[in-house]
């Protein structure tokens, strides 16, 4: 009983540490969603909708998004694949200034 408490108290903290890290990484990743407009080499180009709020109107945007080595594709198994037209969901992280695509389905 001594050496239990010890090791559970050791599993809650380790724990806990990584729950803390996990949901860390988590909020750096951004979704969108969108037709695509147009695929070029590493890029991929949506049309967004984008509801305001203040004015109750919707709006377009286009947006470009970066592929790079790791994106995973569900759907497609790469970039030729994805045209003009095609409805996409997109996960991405920012870096560098760039949308960096994590995963596209």
């Amino acid at each position: 009983m001594k050496l239990f408490i010890p090791v559970l108290i050791l599993v809650l903290l380790l724990g806990m540490s990584g729950i803390n890290a996990f949901s860390q990484d988590d909020q750096n990743v951004n979704f969108s969603y969108g037709v695509v407009e147009e695929v070029s080499g590493d890029t991929i180009t949506i049309i967004e909708k984008i509801y305001d709020e203040t004015t109750g109107k919707e709006a377009e945007e286009k947006v470009s998004y970066k592929i790079v080595p790791g994106t995973d594709f569900d759907n497609v198994s790469s970039t030729k694949e994805i045209v003009k037209g095609h409805e996409v969901d997109i996960e991405y992280v920012e870096k560098s200034g760039n949308k960096e695509i994590t995963y596209i389905y």
